[in-house]
């Protein structure tokens, strides 16, 4: 189920290239990696960030940090909280399809969301 929901999301979206089920130590509980990133090294760093900008975020009272997106000059990241302990990250190429992917990765958070209650 995972896999599929993750296959799913890249082959929709425009210039992705990978997506994950990861929960918050960055461990990846479900991948598909067609485009051969580094996604393990991503997914540990990028939620090791979440983590960190969740904390600073507690001290603003903004509310709970739904979602955080990095860009590089070789990859766009999206890591998007799915429940309190698991999240999908999607690794894209910059010019790939940005607001296509929060849209694929909002419906993937709700399917996911629902197999993990």
């Amino acid at each position: 189920m995972f896999e599929d929901e993750l296959r799913r999301l890249v082959d929709s979206v425009p210039g992705a290239l990978a997506s994950s089920l990861t929960d918050l130590d960055g461990i990846p509980v479900a991948s598909t990696n067609p485009g051969g990133v580094p996604l393990d090294h991503i997914a540990a760093e990028l939620t090791s960030a979440f983590r960190s900008v969740q904390v600073t975020n507690t001290g603003m009272d903004i509310g709970v940090l739904a979602q955080l997106m990095l860009m590089t000059e070789k990859y766009a990241m999206y890591l998007s909280r799915v429940t309190e302990e698991y999240y999908v990250l999607v690794v894209m190429s910059p010019e790939g399809s940005h607001g296509k992917a929060r849209f694929e990765m909002k419906k993937v958070r709700h399917a996911l969301a629902d197999e993990l209650v």
